[in-house]
């Protein structure tokens, strides 16, 4: 393929060789870098990894496991098998810093991963980092996090379109607000904001499940608000800097022990909710989409599934779409396919998953680096 590629480097001009670039996966991109000089200017051109990713006609949509603190596994959701998967090493920090004691995914972004490397109670480390490309930013000390509790706080990256820039945001929950902490990883530097809550209904609010894929420029969880009695969708504008609630579908059965929202999640660029009810001893699963970023009446109940009531404990996670329209999702740490249906089938016995959600997370491979920065910390 590659005496193939140089006979073509010395035929087609550097546009075309471009355009056609842009139909091959990213794996098949960087290993043309060595065809040639022009080859390999054209492809390290930040133009095009932009263009890349923006206009890609094959996109090449992964999940990324953590094995251990040291290994991360990238598996191609369109795989029946582990041909296609990459072994990484986890990029921890250079001696003379310890091993981590702990290491959580929290979140990806236009092929960025941010992780989280937890040392002690009293510091942690979070890493950006392109596993496409091998680029890795290391942001040290991250210590106004709460760490005596791991769900008192948020992490995650995101995208600010207006400046071209990559955001990382920590929220701390402290009542009867949050606390946010913004890096510009474009001019490496914090910016805080305290945040009340939405209303005063939302006093002793909880934080429940967080999407870790960034959509429409903001960050999503669930929050139950006592004073409603269920579960609320937040989101944080990195734009605005802006806590908003999305409205939750209006039809969606009224909580309970037996009835509730237990996954918020993105499924082709759309925010889903994840709801379980139990009906004749058994547990119906139903996916929520919203078809409409924050149009109420844009929620449609799209997948509905079912498994035994007694195994409820042991339920359905769904990750993502694959290419034949089924979803790739999560049970009893199973990979499993979820068709049209509604029938269960695994995907991949003999692949034993984590199934805590700071243990993977779906990305789509990218080209892109970061900005370069304008203004040293």
């Amino acid at each position: 393929m590659i005496r193939n590629a140089t006979l073509a480097a010395t035929i087609f001009p550097g546009e075309l060789i471009g355009a056609i670039l842009l139909w091959l996966p990213v794996r098949s991109v960087l290993r043309f870098k060595c065809v040639c000089k022009s080859w390999l200017s054209v492809i390290s051109d930040p133009h095009f990894a932009k263009s890349h990713f923006e206009l890609a006609i094959a996109p090449t949509h992964r999940v990324l496991k953590l094995l251990n603190n040291f290994q991360v596994n990238s598996i191609d959701v369109d795989n029946d098998d582990d041909s296609a998967d990459i072994l990484f090493n986890t990029p921890l920090l250079p001696p003379p810093h310890a091993a981590p004691k702990y290491v959580y995914i929290a979140g990806s972004c236009r092929g960025f991963i941010l992780l989280e490397l937890v040392s002690d109670l009293n510091s942690i480390h979070l890493v950006v980092w392109n596993p496409s490309t091998g680029l890795v930013k290391r942001i040290h000390h991250v210590n106004h996090l709460n760490l005596f509790d791991i769900d008192s706080h948020l992490c995650g990256i995101g995208y600010d379109s207006s400046t071209d820039d990559y955001v990382v945001v920590t929220m701390a929950c402290q009542r009867p607000g949050r606390v946010v902490n913004c890096l510009s990883l474009r001019t490496n530097s914090w910016s805080f904001t305290e945040k009340k809550q939405l209303t005063a209904a939302y006093d002793d609010n909880e934080v429940g499940h967080v999407t870790r894929e960034f959509l429409n420029g903001a960050f999503h969880w669930l929050e139950y608000c006592k004073g409603l009695g269920c579960q609320i969708i937040v989101a944080f504008d990195v734009r605005e800097k802006e806590l908003s609630e999305v409205p939750r579908p209006r039809d969606l059965p009224v909580e309970s022990e037996d009835n509730f929202i237990y996954d918020l999640i993105t499924m082709g660029e759309c925010l889903c909710l994840c709801f379980v009810r139990c009906q004749n001893r058994t547990r119906v699963y139903e996916m929520w989409t919203m078809k409409e970023y924050k149009v109420q009446a844009s929620w449609t109940r799209s997948f509905v599934f079912s498994t035994s009531y007694y195994s409820y404990l042991c339920s359905i996670s769904p990750i993502c779409f694959t290419k034949n329209e089924e979803i790739l999702g999560l049970k009893e740490n199973k990979l499993v396919r979820i068709n049209g249906k509604g029938e269960v089938f695994e995907h991949r016995p003999r692949d034993n998953f984590a199934g805590r959600p700071c243990l993977h997370v779906i990305y789509t491979g990218s080209l892109l680096s970061l900005p370069r920065t304008t203004l040293k910390n």
